[in-house]
């Protein structure tokens, strides 16, 4: 996928991650003799617009989305035969739609959602901003405090006026989706979000900067394609009394979680409020990995979580570890650009698009043809592209404020 896609393979592992824990929901819970963890992860993947971050996530979705497809014909057909028989007065309870994926949706519609599936759901956000936008604008009845809730998969009692009591058993709620780091301050450093450990439930996915996304003519295989998709309808399917619906860790690979344990303990020491707070979270997240990690890596299903699986899941989180050091600098430095000069918008334009007649070009934006080629030149060297051929003006100079050329018969 990473190949193809020519994209950063951190994002495509991560989306793998959250699509094998919301195709698994609370089927399995993963006990370590202390917590008891199920599956579920918010990734926020970090990069730059045109990075390549979303068609790969899609693309990993897939099953997801055709399994909800076929779930929705079903609850249309068993809807409308509803409808038929009477609907309400029939005395037969209205059908559910089933799935495992949600969009946008208002927090009360979120919230029918997670009561009408109860074993979770992945919510995925191709720009994660409006998603946290979102929080308070429709009411502020406490949303980012039950928000909390389904992060630690903590009961949820809702009452409103005008509707029945709804209770969230254990809810599960997975999140995805992608931000530009020049926005990432604002959007997850709002006063709403800081201070109440919202933010270091995050598990950031922030590549490193890698070159431009070339074209490729590549297609990933239908022997890959039809694995995948396998995989997931295997594990959406499959019945998981066989190992008594639960995961250990115990043993080595528990001697191995108590040491990273130990670690962030002491990290959580030294370190201010919001650092320790992610290192907190790291505790448990740990524990999400390995057991993602343990159904990935291994051809059975086993009950025991292997010391293989847990090294690995720890290696994974000092990696989560740097990312979350990178958005706390981002958070406290946010990133900010300074206004673009009229040269810069000369050759940024020039650069991707190329002007081809410079006398339009010229008029359109309120300067001078001669302007413009010396701009292009003297940026030439430095940006990396050619003049244009056709145009040369060697003899003048330009006032850039008058617009207004003089002869010059000196040398450059």
């Amino acid at each position: 996928v990473t190949d193809c896609f020519q994209c950063s393979r951190d994002i495509v592992t991560s989306t793998l991650f959250a699509s094998v824990g919301a195709a698994i929901g609370k089927k399995i819970i993963i006990r370590d003799g202390k917590f008891e963890n199920y599956m579920s992860f918010w990734f926020c993947h970090v990069a730059r617009s045109g990075s390549n971050k979303t068609s790969p996530v899609k693309w990993v979705l897939q099953p997801l989305i055709d399994a909800d497809r076929d779930s929705y014909k079903l609850y249309k057909k068993e809807n409308d035969d509803w409808k038929q028989r009477g609907g309400t007065d029939s005395g037969d309870l209205k059908p559910t739609f089933h799935q495992h994926l949600l969009c946008d949706s208002t927090p009360e519609a979120r919230n029918k959602v997670l009561s009408d599936n109860p074993n979770g759901v992945l919510l995925y956000r191709d720009e994660i901003k409006g998603f946290l936008d979102d929080f308070g604008r429709y009411n502020k009845s406490g949303e980012v405090a039950q928000t909390l809730s389904i992060f630690d998969a903590t009961d949820i009692t809702i009452n409103r006026k005008s509707d029945e009591p709804l209770l969230l058993e254990r809810p599960y709620l997975s999140i995805i989706g992608g931000i530009q780091p020049s926005i990432l301050a604002d959007a997850f450093g709002k006063e709403i979000l800081m201070g109440n450990g919202f933010v270091p439930r995050w598990l950031f996915v922030f590549p490193e900067d890698t070159p431009p996304a070339m074209y490729r003519e590549c297609s990933i295989s239908t022997e890959i394609t039809d694995s995948w998709n396998n995989l997931i309808s295997s594990l959406l399917n499959y019945d998981f009394s066989t190992i008594g619906n639960e995961m250990l860790i115990r043993g080595v690979a528990k001697e191995i979680y108590v040491d990273y344990y130990n670690q962030l303990q002491r990290k959580i020491a030294e370190s201010d409020d919001y650092m320790a707070a992610v290192y907190s979270k790291l505790q448990i997240l740990v524990i999400r990995w390995a057991g993602v990690a343990q159904l990935l890596g291994s051809n059975e299903i086993l009950r025991e979580i292997q010391p293989l699986t847990m090294k690995y899941a720890v290696n994974c989180m000092r990696y989560f570890e740097s990312t979350a050091q990178k958005v706390y600098d981002l958070l406290h430095n946010p990133i900010t650009y300074n206004p673009v000069c009229k040269e810069d918008a000369i050759c940024e334009i020039h650069k991707k698009y190329g002007i081809k007649n410079i006398s339009q070009f010229a008029e359109s934006i309120g300067v001078s043809q001669p302007y413009i080629s010396k701009v292009l030149k003297k940026r030439a060297k430095v940006i990396g592209y050619d003049v244009i051929p056709t145009e040369t003006f060697e003899n003048e100079i330009v006032t850039e404020d008058s617009g207004i050329t003089q002869k010059n018969n000196d040398e450059e």
